[in-house]
């Protein structure tokens, strides 16, 4: 029993090369012009929203939003490739995201139309495909890398578990009805991911057994990407023809219509030619022409009024400027790709080139002192100028606690150095304003009464002091504190001013 649809490429075992007997006839040219019309099929269908099965999978149209646009969101028609779910399963690869709808009917491949626009049997169109995805569902088995080119559609690639297909910028512009295909592939970078450019795969050869090319049925080497070689089997020396080929790929009805057609224009052109010299001899009256038999025979179509001049002339400007604004979409899609990898091609460098810097820092344990500070320079100083705050603050406050004993809340009740200082300063000033206003000379080393004597002057007297006025007692112990008493006013002694002495001025 001869298995049918799908489970055809469920392969168990390997392939055997008698089943590819038709791609060892045909040419690698004759194949690919297969794959060709099949594409601009499968293209055409797609642009009146019908899903087509390829055999190993389903093409079609659905509907999708991209991230751009004023609104934020643009509503496209976005082309997908669908693999079957029985080949994914079978061979373990990995689910698409995107869907086709369960509503949406797939029709199968038309041999006979495919096989009408290129002019061969439609038996052959069939069975070159079958064997073509037969070898694809061998590569999937083998665990292989494949590259599958649609030429008017785009590219299928197989890397690892995941089958990805990037569709080409014109059959994604022309497949698209909303008109929104073009701002969306621009500014949603996810969108610009699923198109390809003609003759290159972003994706990187990563197999050691090369990558598998069809439709031509080649491999490329990992290596050495222009080395090719080819896997398509050669086909057997015939005794009489020495390998020439024995299936006609041609269908004998259009070939018969082809050289009806060639004798009925070499008979046109004879006749023609007849004319002219029939009209050279001004004497010889034309003769009416004879109507061929065969043209007799054939039915004459109803004439049908031709379009006139202007009509001609502004349906080739329409298509010419359709073709102009084709093409500026496409080049503004291409130069959004270009600068995309530009920009990945930087930032790549750009991180390669940090983590070498960090490497060789790493290895030398002074690199911070032997190279400046990368930080700016407002940061710099705004960093130094807290260390320093903090490096005064804690000198004060040393000071200040120097030989006392501190008292529980002592965090509570610090205060700044710039504090410290202006108290300083206002109690000199309040003490030599209170001299002056007594007669008293100037109070030189007031700031040591007022702030206490220093550790190296602990021992002597105030200079420029009178004898007697002025000494410093200080008494140093464990915990003990100095101080400086100042010189009575009036015979006013400190203790006289501290228990509440009126002021004399």
């Amino acid at each position: 029993m001869e298995v049918v649809g799908v489970f055809r490429y469920l392969l168990f075992d390997p392939l055997d090369p008698n089943e590819l007997s038709l791609l060892k006839e045909l040419t690698t040219s004759e194949i690919c012009r297969v794959w060709d019309a099949t594409s601009k099929y499968i293209c055409r269908q797609l642009q009146e929203k019908k899903a087509v099965d390829i055999g190993i999978g389903s093409f079609a149209v659905v509907p999708a939003r991209a991230a751009a646009g004023k609104d934020g969101v643009l509503d496209v028609d976005k082309p997908i490739f669908h693999m079957s779910r029985h080949i994914q399963r079978f061979y373990k690869l990995k689910q698409p995201k995107t869907r086709i709808p369960l509503e949406m009917f797939e029709y199968p491949l038309d041999f006979e139309e495919i096989a009408e626009s290129i002019h061969f049997r439609a038996p052959i169109v069939e069975q070159c495909i079958h064997e073509t995805l037969l070898f694809f569902a061998e590569a999937l088995r083998g665990k292989k890398e494949v590259d599958f080119f649609f030429s008017s559609l785009g590219i299928l690639s197989v890397r690892g578990q995941e089958v990805i297909m990037n569709f080409f910028d014109s059959c994604a512009l022309q497949v698209d009805a909303t008109g929104n295909m073009l701002p969306a592939l621009l500014g949603d970078p996810k969108m610009m991911n699923m198109i390809a450019f003609r003759g290159k795969n972003k994706f990187t050869r990563r197999s050691e057994d090369g990558c598998v090319m069809l439709p031509r049925i080649e491999v490329q080497e990992p290596k050495t990407y222009r080395r090719l070689s080819s896997l398509k089997p050669r086909r057997d020396s015939q005794p009489w023809g020495g390998g020439a080929r024995r299936v006609s790929i041609y269908d004998p009805v259009v070939l018969a219509r082809r050289r009806v057609s060639q004798v009925l224009r070499i008979e046109r052109k004879f006749k023609e030619l007849e004319e002219e010299m029939q009209r050279d001899k001004a004497s010889f009256v034309p003769q009416p022409e004879e109507v061929h038999a065969e043209e007799v025979e054939q039915p004459k179509p109803p004439d049908e009024p031709e379009p006139s001049a202007s009509a001609k002339q502004s349906s080739r400007v329409a298509a010419r400027l359709m073709r102009a604004v084709t093409e500026e979409k496409r080049l503004q899609v291409l130069m959004a790709s270009k600068r995309k990898e530009v920009e990945a091609e930087i930032q790549t460098e750009c991180q390669e080139y940090i983590q070498r810097l960090s490497a060789e820092r790493s290895q030398n344990p002074f690199h911070r002192q032997l190279e400046g500070d990368p930080r700016p320079s407002y940061i710099v100083r705004r960093e130094y100028d807290q260390q320093l705050k903090e490096r005064l603050k804690g000198k004060d406050r040393c000071q200040s606690l120097a030989g006392q004993t501190a008292p529980g809340d002592w965090q509570k009740k610090l205060q700044l150095t710039g504090t410290s200082r202006e108290q300083n300063r206002e109690k000199t000033r309040l003490l030599d304003r209170r001299g002056k206003a007594q007669g008293l000379p100037a109070l030189i080393g007031s700031c040591q009464a007022a702030s206490g004597c220093s550790g190296r002057s602990h021992h002597g007297l105030h200079q420029n002091s009178p004898s007697g006025t002025s000494d410093c007692t200080q008494a140093h112990s464990g915990r003990a504190s100095h101080c400086c008493k100042l010189p009575p006013l009036y015979g006013e002694s400190c203790q006289q001013r501290g228990q509440g002495a009126p002021f004399q001025k």
